[in-house]
């Protein structure tokens, strides 16, 4: 059986992104690619997949909601305020 390494949280997303940044791959072809660029140092089982796959998904999405918040217009105030016109006082008389 080969010895599991320890690797950093987030290094196995870093290199599905570098992966599938080469050319449109899914499946097999992205374990391959990270066999390939790993040079061997790394087999990863393909049901390690799903799981990744699923949280790049979701922080895209969350990526793509901060954006569009960025980029909205800011909101009117959920209040509105009437003023009616002034008119000048009539100034008073002087005695």
């Amino acid at each position: 059986m080969a010895e599991q390494a320890d690797l950093l949280p987030g290094t196995l997303d870093v290199l599905i992104l570098k992966s599938v940044s080469l050319g449109p791959l899914h499946g097999y072809a992205v374990l391959a690619r990270i066999e390939q660029i790993t040079q061997g140092a790394l087999l990863v089982e393909q049901g390690a997949l799903s799981g990744i796959q699923a949280s790049i998904a979701a922080r895209e999405e969350r990526l793509e909601d901060e954006i569009k918040l960025e980029q909205a217009p800011a909101a009117a105030p959920a209040y509105a305020v009437e003023v009616p016109h002034l008119r000048p006082c009539a100034s008073p008389e002087a005695p």
